[in-house]
Parts: structure tokens; C-alpha cells; sequence
């Protein structure tokens, strides 16, 4: 099953992973200056989620799901996009919780914070904890 997993910000981190273990990884600035640009950085997320999706053929997106800080109305509009995209693909969507993944990525891994690096634990994290519940459903 190929996976998406994002860490949302202006500073987006990225992994995908398909059924044969390959990962792909990279991050993409979604830089906001102003609120009338707002709309446009939204677009381009949008776009850019779409070509991610097109080109992994994703089955799931896993996100972070954060709480209120300096960056909460972008990381909600970004969520809100994808959100959207999943329902519209019929994708499995799920969030997680910084604390929930970054506890496991330092018991399960060499993790160190970073955007690519975030997104593979997430990315890691959901192998490893949510995808056996899902098979086994």
C-alpha cells in the first residue's frame, strides 16, 4: 500500500513509501508573506498535493496534526486542502499527533528533527503502529 506522509508548514517535509519499501522524500517551501496571499499558497499546496498523489498513487495520507502556535491557520488550511483532495480521491486519511509520533521516533528509530526527517517518522510511525490494524480489519 503506498503512503503519503506530510509534516504541514511553510516548510512542508514529504515521504512516500510504496509496498516495495522505496521512499521518496523532500521538502517544498509554501511561503505566506501576506494575508491576500494566503489564497494563492493554498492553491499551490493544493497542486502540489495533487501531483504528489498522481505520481505515488497513494492510498493513504497521514499527517501531523498539530496544535495552536504562530503557524495554526496555515497548517489548518493546509490540512483543510488535504482533507479534501482525500475525500474527493476516496483516499484513507488519517492525523497524528506530535507527541504520539515523535515519543515512538525516539524509541524506534535515529530520528533527528528536520522536515524530510519528521514526515519519514510519521511515515515510519504509521507502518508500524496503524497499517497492521488496517490489514487487519
Amino acid at each position: 500500500m503506498n503512503i503519503l506522509a506530510l509534516d504541514l508548514g511553510t516548510m512542508t517535509g514529504w515521504a512516500c513509501a510504496d509496498g516495495s519499501g522505496s521512499v521518496k522524500f523532500d521538502a517544498r517551501l509554501a511561503k505566506m508573506e501576506r494575508l491576500d496571499r494566503h489564497r494563492v499558497m493554498i492553491r499551490r499546496f493544493h497542486d502540489w498535493l495533487c501531483d504528489r498523489l498522481s505520481e505515488s498513487q497513494a492510498a493513504v495520507i497521514i499527517m501531523e496534526d498539530s496544535g495552536a502556535h504562530g503557524n495554526a491557520q496555515t497548517q489548518g488550511a493546509m490540512r483543510g486542502v488535504a482533507l479534501l483532495v482525500a475525500d474527493m480521491r476516496e483516499l484513507i486519511i488519517e492525523t497524528v499527533s506530535p507527541r504520539t509520533w515523535q515519543a515512538w521516533a525516539r524509541q524506534n528509530s535515529d530520528w533527528a528533527k528536520g522536515d524530510e526527517a519528521d514526515a519519514i517518522a510519521i511515515r515510519d510511525w504509521w507502518l508500524a503502529v496503524r497499517s497492521p490494524r488496517l490489514k487487519a480489519a
